[in-house]
């Protein structure tokens, strides 16, 4: 075998750094990081109960003269509508159409009727129709929906009978 000489083993050592130079410079390169901040909120719903219409009948007349009354208060925060009915009588009829709201100034998220729940039991003398939004209908913000509720008093009333029960309306946000 051949011995290298101090002059080879010098290029040799020169050749050798030389290399380990180049490919630690491989490794210098410039870098710049950019940056996205993301902030996710969400939105705000709120419904509530703009109006409440009101009909009254005896039988299948227009109610007069006014012998009994239907009347709703709405709570200030728009979420509770007070119905009374005074002074019924069989074959008086009740129809009241509830006007409901995605509100504009408190919603940005559309919505859609989701259900109803009657808690309580009426009696069994006051015969009851509800006729509830369509749940396949999206709500824009400022856009309604309306249900209604029909009570009859029948000829099985009593005299001086009571009832009282509580209709719920479910709204959420609206999934297709």
């Amino acid at each position: 075998m051949r011995r290298l000489t101090a002059d080879r083993r010098v290029l040799a050592a020169i050749a050798l750094l030389g290399l380990l130079l180049v490919g630690l410079g491989a490794y210098a390169i410039f870098r710049e990081v950019l940056r996205a901040p993301i902030q996710v909120e969400t939105g705000r719903f709120d419904f509530d109960i703009q109006n409440v219409e009101i009909e009254e009948f005896a039988g299948n007349q227009p109610e007069n003269p006014n012998i009994a009354e239907c009347t709703y208060s709405i709570a200030p925060n728009g979420k509770i509508v007070q119905i009374s009915i005074s002074n019924a009588y069989p074959g008086y009829r009740c129809e009241i159409t509830l006007v409901f709201i995605n509100d504009p100034a408190e919603s940005s998220i559309p919505g859609r009727f989701e259900a109803r729940q009657v808690i309580g039991s009426p009696a069994d003398w006051l015969s009851i129709t509800y006729q509830d939004p369509d749940p396949n209908v999206m709500i824009v913000e400022g856009g309604t929906a309306q249900a209604k509720i029909i009570i009859e008093v029948t000829a099985q009333a009593p005299e001086n009978g009571s009832s009282s029960f509580t209709v719920d309306y479910t709204f959420r946000q609206y999934l297709p």
